[in-house]
């Protein structure tokens, strides 16, 4: 019998593993990069939202603590502040900073209370914490961080005499 040719097998059509990790490579590369340029844009937005909110927001805390303090005495500007803060969320920087400012210019213009500042550290002694932890207690806020904060950021310069930054709009 004579030599019938064969077909030739069929082709494979499927490319090489390794053309396929490349493309896949490719694709992962593509998707990661796309989400970091998604990432840059939403945290410049809430950065352009942050320092708006606290253009806005700070001068008007400024001009309020000053207005309520000199009407009031400093047990009350902390009280007023601590309701401030108590309405802030953890991670709401523009409204506890408010708070802060608030209580700066409050206790600035408040009549003074010796007992606020009683047994505040002088600048460079250590015990701050220990500090603002007691005046906390005091108020009956053991453990409040936020509430330290506040004694540490705002009533301490308060207590030694240190000039408060102006957030009053220039113009």
């Amino acid at each position: 019998m004579p030599d019938v040719p064969r077909p030739a097998p069929p082709s494979s059509t499927r490319p090489p593993a390794w053309a396929i990790a490349l493309i896949a490579a490719g694709v992962l590369l593509g998707v990661l990069v796309g989400g970091v340029i998604v990432a840059g844009v939403a945290v410049r937005r809430s950065a352009e939202r942050l320092v708006g909110a606290a253009q806005h927001d700070l001068p008007a805390a400024q001009a309020a603590g000053a207005a309520f303090g000199a009407g009031h005495g400093e047990a009350d500007c902390l009280d007023q502040a601590l309701q401030q803060v108590d309405a802030c969320g953890q991670l709401e920087l523009v409204c506890q900073l408010g708070a802060t400012v608030f209580t700066q210019a409050c206790l600035e213009r408040a009549a003074d209370a010796p007992a606020t500042c009683a047994g505040a550290p002088a600048p460079g002694q250590p015990g701050i914490e220990a500090w603002s932890a007691e005046a906390c207690a005091a108020r009956g806020r053991t453990g409040d961080a936020a509430c330290a904060a506040l004694f540490q950021k705002a009533v301490l310069p308060n207590c030694r005499g240190e000039a408060l930054p102006d957030f009053t709009p220039a113009g």
